[in-house]
């Protein structure tokens, strides 16, 4: 178990030397050996060779039943439950790591802290959310002790996961019991808390928390401002956004320590302003974000175009797609098929066909399809526009089409989200274990 969990990547290089074999062939000896139907002991038969000549090792005649060997015979306990998890951990083996952990609940054995904590890790690391869910409310059910790394980490679980129940009640509910057992939250956890009010769109409660927070003492930093941003574009706050906004930057300017608000909190504050028609304080603030050195991407121009598409202000979305062509430092910001479908409805709430129509056949270029709500965008204009032609044309195509529309506002997941790109979580890791934790092994040494 010791060559297993600690030693595993130099036990693997040491028989490559010896037998030829390579480190990869003996890293996949790990599955192998973790056999669940005998935790631990593996099963070993005779053979038709020894089966004459002498007993096999692991069989019933191996050790007299009276002999003091067989008072010697090894049981599983935690520390060696533990070590299997630690091996799985090791090789990043989370499927495995669950199943030898309800392995070692159906032998009766309870858990305890170091098997705790590790296995939430590798969950954590894994983004296995409703998993790492699971196994808390085990260690719950077993009374394991609870600590602060579990709670952070359960939370932050909830907070990342997309099911409404685990984010608007799991995780402000492990907050209260967090609280009642008293375990002091710090930064962390008010981040991950507050975040979760965000996406389920309470500013107010989002705002009790913060203000809960500075009596505490604790100072928020820029994700959990972002995050209250965030807050107030579900609730068309936008002065509030501004105020929160202005006061983050006021914080770090007295704090050389704390980092200065970056590309997600200014895309925040703009998708707000977006959000409550202040389209031309949206460019402002764009403005700004360029003058303090943070790089613009993707979203940023997104949302600046959502703003002027609302108003039918194409001159200004060609101009902003044109910023985005000739954007040098970051190769992520070149226009999408959403980009060229909010330029389209912009150009048909003023009647543009035929830029609407060079938007289109750009996008073709560009390889970028179109979906159900840019050919009917295509439709109406050409139709207002007296082209009964190309809006059959576009017709016909919207008839064959299954593609999805794009969402015409933005929701929960659109706020950082387009697409296929990975949401960027503005909130918080849970922390790793604290270093002079013991290991699996090391607890019981």
């Amino acid at each position: 178990l010791n060559l297993m969990g600690r030693n595993g990547q130099r036990r693997g290089e040491e028989l490559s030397r010896a037998g030829g074999e390579s480190v990869e062939e003996n890293q996949r000896e790990l599955p192998s050996m973790l056999s669940l139907s005998s935790p631990l002991i593996p099963s070993v038969t005779k053979t038709s060779e020894n089966a004459n000549n002498e007993t096999s090792v692991g069989s019933a005649d191996a050790i007299p039943e009276n002999s003091p060997a067989s008072l010697l015979t090894p049981v599983p306990n935690t520390a060696s439950w533990g070590a299997i998890i630690e091996a799985c951990s090791k090789v990043n083996d989370w499927a495995r790591a669950i199943q030898v952990f309800n392995a070692m609940q159906q032998s009766q054995i309870k858990a305890n802290i170091p098997i705790g904590n590790g296995l939430l890790s590798l969950l954590f690391r894994h983004k296995r959310w409703e998993d790492a869910i699971g196994i808390f409310d085990k260690l719950v059910n077993d009374a394991v002790p609870m600590d602060r790394f579990k709670y952070t980490s359960v939370i932050s679980a909830c907070v990342k996961s997309k099911d409404s129940y685990l984010v608007n009640v799991k995780a402000h509910n492990l907050f209260r019991d967090m609280q009642q057992a008293r375990i002091r939250p710090g930064v962390v956890e008010y981040g991950a808390i507050i975040h979760a009010c965000a996406k389920e769109k309470n500013l107010q409660r989002a705002l009790l928390l913060f203000e809960q927070m500075q009596d505490e003492h604790l100072e928020p930093d820029v994700p959990i401002y972002t995050s209250l941003v965030k807050a107030c574009a579900h609730s068309g706050d936008w002065e509030k956004a501004m105020l929160l906004f202005a006061e983050m930057e006021h914080s770090c300017a007295m704090d050389q320590k704390k980092e200065p608000p970056k590309t997600l909190a200014y895309n925040a504050l703009i998708t707000t302003l977006t959000n409550c028609r202040q389209r031309h304080k949206a460019r402002q603030t764009f403005e700004k974000m360029v003058d303090q050195g943070v790089i613009p991407d993707r979203v940023t121009y997104d949302r600046l175009i959502q703003g002027y598409e609302i108003s039918g202000e194409w001159e200004v979305v060609l101009s902003i797609m044109e910023m985005m062509k000739n954007d040098a430092h970051n190769a992520r910001v070149l226009p999408k098929a959403t980009t060229y479908h909010r330029a389209i409805s912009a150009c048909q709430k003023q009647g543009a066909w035929e830029r609407a129509l060079m938007f289109y056949k750009e996008m073709n270029e560009s390889e970028l399809k179109p979906r159900e709500n840019t050919y009917l965008a295509l439709y109406d204009t050409c139709l207002e526009a007296n082209k009964p032609d190309l809006a059959a044309q576009f017709y016909n195509i919207l008839k064959q089409s299954t593609a999805e529309p794009f969402p015409s506002r933005f929701d929960d997941d659109m706020l950082y989200k387009d697409d296929d790109d990975e949401d960027p979580y503005v909130g918080y890791d849970a922390p790793e274990p604290i270093e002079s934790e013991p290991s699996f092994i090391d607890a019981y040494d």
